[in-house]
């Protein structure tokens, strides 16, 4: 389980769509309180993207001006979250994670089309 899955199961290149496990505003909330610009809710600009929690996919930019500790803090933020370690640890016996999940976690995220390996 993760903190995220991809929207599309195609290649990428500097931005790519993701379901989080909480909505958009409050990841971009959680973000923010530390400092850190997080995406955009897709939904609120094409309402047909939204999950069946009625949650906005989310639109997340990773550009060759940001370094691999501005990558890694980004998910070191979200994975301290209280809220998001409950879901995450609840995940492994109360709900099955779509088949595409896929953990942010520091060191991982790359900028190069390849996903969130």
């Amino acid at each position: 389980a993760g903190i995220a899955s991809l929207v599309f199961d195609t290649p990428f290149f500097r931005e790519f769509a993701i379901w989080p496990v909480l909505p958009p505003a409050e990841m971009n909330r959680i973000l923010h309180d530390a400092g850190i610009l997080g995406g955009m809710d897709l939904s609120d600009c094409c309402p047909e993207w939204k999950d069946a929690q009625g949650n906005g996919a989310w639109l997340i930019a990773v550009t060759e001006k940001r370094t691999r500790e501005e990558m890694d803090r980004f998910c070191e933020v979200l994975l301290a979250n209280a809220q998001i370690k409950a879901l995450l640890r609840n995940a492994g016996t109360n709900a099955s994670p779509p088949k595409k999940m896929t953990a942010l976690r520091p060191g991982n995220v790359t900028m190069n089309g390849g996903g969130i390996s």
